[in-house]
Parts: structure tokens; sequence; C-alpha cells
């Protein structure tokens, strides 16, 4: 996992930037390269540019970094447990209060409280501050499947930087919401990566895909069985976001990108869904290509 890891990292933490309008303009003259010179190319004809260095964009030097994932602790050979992510939340909040508040938006069938964060300047804390700012309010969901941890790790150590971050960025234009750890429950279950995710590269031990109940979350929506469900629907209801992202990891598809996107499936996103797909995720693409030299396409299960 320490090959890979940072590779998926890197481009999902900058997506998600690129996706709330928070990446920094581009250059002038054009994108320049980071992380050094590189010979080989990715893309082609005009979108053709250097492969990037992920390396330089997602921090290797984390002597000054506090607090740290479990994943940047273990030179990304494990990924965060529970516990992990809790102790994680509760140092930064410490360490800094004036940006995040903290809370959870119910329990697991386990009896785990699932928790959040909300990162904002000026600080916000309940949907009804949220609305006040007249922002837009941007919900981050990961680990939706236990094992799918790139999302989890990615999204803590993002909230670090944004927070750490004293210069104008995202958190200025609108109100992030993170949910780190969705299916907590299958995110503790875990086993040998060969086992509960037979395709994916590492790591060696890792969460399962369903629930504590044996439910797959991300087929629970209409049906809300699982508690875990109800308490999305809570939150999406009392805070209505204006833009929901659902981050996983790839277990067996082959293709040539460490990230690649999809807009909504469902057959009620009527307005929403042509939009992500033929807007929103075509300017992600561009903005990442010109201003970090990252590569991305739509998802596709070859």
């Amino acid at each position: 996992m320490a090959r890979s890891y940072p590779r998926v990292l890197a481009p999902l933490a900058a997506a998600v930037l690129a996706a709330c309008g928070g990446a920094g303009a581009p250059p002038a003259g054009g994108p320049t390269p980071r992380g050094g010179p590189r010979t080989e190319r990715i893309g082609r004809g005009a979108e053709a540019v250097a492969a990037v260095n992920v390396h330089a964009i997602y921090p290797t030097n984390f002597t000054n970094r506090r607090p740290l994932t479990r994943a940047e602790r273990t030179s990304f050979t494990e990924t965060s447990h529970y516990d992990d992510v809790i102790a994680f939340i509760d140092s930064l909040k410490t360490l800094d209060s004036s940006q995040i508040a903290t809370g959870d938006i119910g329990k697991t069938s386990e009896g785990r409280e699932i928790p959040y964060v909300v990162a904002s300047r000026p600080r916000v804390a309940t949907a009804a501050e949220a609305k006040r700012l007249n922002r837009p309010i941007v919900y981050v969901q990961a680990d939706i499947h236990g094992g799918e941890v790139a999302g989890k790790e990615a999204m803590l150590a993002m909230l670090r930087e944004l927070t750490a971050d004293k210069n104008p960025n995202v958190l200025d234009s609108l109100v992030l919401m993170v949910v780190p750890i969705y299916n907590a429950d299958g995110n503790d279950r875990f086993g040998p990566q060969a086992v509960n995710r037979p395709s994916q590269d590492g790591p060696e031990m890792i969460g399962q895909r369903a629930n504590g109940q044996g439910l797959d979350l991300n087929r629970d929506y209409i049906k809300a069985e699982a508690p875990e469900t109800r308490a999305s629907l809570r939150m999406f209801d009392s805070w209505d976001p204006d833009v929901f992202v659902d981050l996983h990891t790839t277990d067996g598809t082959y293709h040539g990108y460490a990230l690649t996107y999809a807009g909504s499936l469902s057959p009620a996103a009527k307005f929403t869904g042509p939009f992500t797909m033929d807007t929103l995720l075509p300017a992600v693409r561009r903005n990442l290509l010109a201003r970090e030299r990252i590569q991305t396409f739509d998802y596709g299960n070859v």
C-alpha cells in the first residue's frame, strides 16, 4: 500500500477541493509541473501533459503536521480504525476550534456514533447558521463500504491542511461537511485484504463492504433499513446540501487513472444529473488538469 496509497489520496483530495472551487488559479502562461521535470506523458493531443508527481501534492514531511492519520503514522501500510478517526477529530478540534464544529449524525447498528466535522470561516455549528452565511454547503461522505479506505484517509488529511492554512482557502467561500467514517462497523470488521477486498491494492488488513447488519449501505437509500441510512437521510433533510460527494475505492476496475468520477445514476436526478455530468464534473476535470496536472476520467467498470 505504501506505493499506491498516496497516489490515490492526493488526486482525491485535490478533486474534492476542485469540485468545491477551492484550488488556486492556474499560473500565468499555463500549468507548471509540480515535483520537478518528468519525461513521461499522459493523455493525448492537446490534453497530453507531464505525469504529476503526486507526492508533491500530498504531504510527505509530517514533522510539523498534527494530528497525523494512522495511514501517515505507519507509512501508509495501515488504515485508520474507528478509534483513530475519533482521536484525530478530537485532536483537530483541540488544536483549533475556531473553524470547525463536530458532532454525530446518529449511531450504527452496533452503537458507534457516526462522526461529522463542519469546517467553515466563520465557524458554523448548525444548519441554520450555515444557511445564514448564504454559501454553498458541500457534504462529503467517505467509507460507505468499510474496506474502501482512500476517502476516509484523504478527508481527514484535507481537513487538517485546510484548517491549518492561514491563507484564504475554500473554507472562506463555502461550508464543508465531512462524514469520514460513515460505515463505522464495517470499517472495524478487519480481515485480510485478500479476503475482504481481493482486487484492491492494500492495505494488508482492511474492513468489510457491508455494515454490522450485513447490509450494503450503498444499496439502502430507498428502503432505509439500516440506522446509518436513516441518520444520513436526516442530515440531508436538515442541512439540505448543495453538493453531495460520496467517496469510493475501486476493487478490480482497470483503467489508466488514479481517480475517476461518476454523477448520479438516479432517474430522479432529472435536472441535477445532467448538470453534474455535463457541467460540474468536466469543470473539475479541467481544473485538475490545468492546476495540478492530474488526469481524471469517467468511472468505468472494465
